[in-house]
This record gives C-alpha cells, sequence and structure tokens, in this order.
C-alpha cells in the first residue's frame, strides 16, 4: 500500500512512493553517521507478544501459531512477494483448525501525521490500493469476486473476496493503521488477515481483537529480561 497526495498529484505521488516503497538506503547512512534511538526487539511472553519500537502489545488468540517469517504457502498460495513484505514482517500467525493467516508489517516514514492522515490523502490511498491488489492478483490468476476500501479514523481498511487456483474461495481484510512517532515521522502498521471465506468470521473476530490492541497502544516501558 502507498499514499498518494492530491497537491500537485502527480510530483507528490512520485515523491510519497519513493518514501514508502524504498529499502530505507538514506536511513541506514543516517545511522551509521549519527545513530538512533535503540529499542529492545519485539518478544512473547506468557503469550502476549510485546513491541517496545512500535508501541504496542496483545494476547495471542487461542489456537494460533506465531512466526515472525511468512511460509512459503503464504507467498505463493497467497500471492505476496517475499522480496516486498518479507523484511517489514514483524509477526505471521496461522490456525491450522480455522484455515486462516494473519501478518502484521510495519514500517517508518518521513511524514508528518497531519499531512497524511486527512481525508483526500487517505481516499488517493484507497484508490491505488484497490488498483495495485487488482493488479497484483490478475497476474497470478486469481480471481476478484469483490473488493473495495474505505479511509478510517487513523487510516485505511481494504475489504475483498477472490478465487485462488480456481477453487480455493478467499476472504481478505486488511487495515493500515497511521500514527505518530515523533513530530516528523509517522508509523505505518499492516495488519491482515486471510481465510476461507466459511472459517473467515472465526478468524475476524481474533483479527478484531487484535486490532483493538493495536490500537490501544498502552505498551509502556519493558524489562525484556523479566
Amino acid at each position: 500500500m502507498n499514499i498518494i497526495a492530491n497537491v500537485d498529484f502527480k510530483r507528490s505521488y512520485m515523491n510519497l512512493s519513493r518514501l514508502l516503497r524504498g529499502r530505507f538506503v538514506f536511513t541506514c547512512l543516517f545511522l551509521l553517521l549519527f545513530g538512533c534511538q535503540s529499542y529492545p526487539s519485539p518478544i512473547i511472553k506468557d503469550g502476549e507478544y510485546i513491541n517496545p519500537e512500535y508501541k504496542y502489545s496483545f494476547k495471542i488468540p487461542d489456537g494460533w501459531k506465531a512466526s515472525n517469517k511468512i511460509p512459503d504457502i503464504y507467498t505463493t498460495d497467497r500471492g505476496l512477494d517475499p522480496d516486498q513484505v518479507g523484511q517489514d514482517v514483524q509477526l505471521y500467525l496461522s490456525n491450522e483448525k480455522k484455515e486462516a493467516e494473519i501478518m502484521i508489517a510495519g514500517k517508518t516514514s518521513w511524514l508528518s501525521y497531519d499531512t497524511v492522515v486527512n481525508r483526500e490523502v487517505l481516499q488517493g490511498m484507497c484508490a491505488f490500493t484497490v488498483n495495485f491488489y487488482k493488479d497484483h492478483w490478475s497476474q497470478r490468476g486469481g480471481k476478484i469476486e469483490s473488493i473495495f476500501c474505505l479511509p478510517i479514523l487513523d487510516g485505511i481498511e481494504l475489504y475483498a473476496s477472490l478465487i485462488v487456483n480456481g477453487v480455493l474461495p478467499l476472504r481478505h481484510r486488511a487495515m493500515r493503521i497511521l500514527y505518530p512517532k515523533d513530530k516528523d515521522d509517522i508509523y505505518l502498521l499492516d495488519i491482515g488477515v486471510v481465510a476461507h471465506e466459511e472459517k473467515f468470521d472465526d478468524a475476524l473476530a481474533d483479527y478484531n481483537q487484535i486490532i483493538q490492541s493495536i490500537r490501544a497502544r498502552n505498551v509502556g516501558p519493558i524489562d525484556i529480561k523479566n
């Protein structure tokens, strides 16, 4: 997903796309030269996933298996490109009984919160996301039965139903939540759930529970040794 700004549409779009798609080469150079604030690594403690840098935590719902890597079946059958998302994945959850997966990926960007979180920009983000999604699946032989995207208070939300490999009906819900990192930068957190359509509602309940906890962002100082 990318952001489309509507002030000088074409120029803003290209600038913002480069910011969000890049591999943060400038960041790496900056960190080597000047250093940065360091954070404890994310951990799972007593069944709770804690991410100190992105300031959120949540209890992993019962029946879900956690990993920080995307398995091959997700990148092939679900159509994700590991080169695009692998480095950004914070947590991958799978549930065999519910035939479902939930993935969380995150980035930071040099964009102010007030610049990005307004209806005009979020509508542009939705339009780009829908076009990208259709493109992505048409190249992989997937058939999209329905898709729409809505701006929400703090980001956007995508709804989709599709057929994979001609026989596998899936439903997909994804949300991008935007929130301030500091006065100049923002976090972009993508959370998505995908499941067989007959079991989607069960998986969606767990997904919504995770979203609610992430939005609370009540993670304080963490002693990861305890």
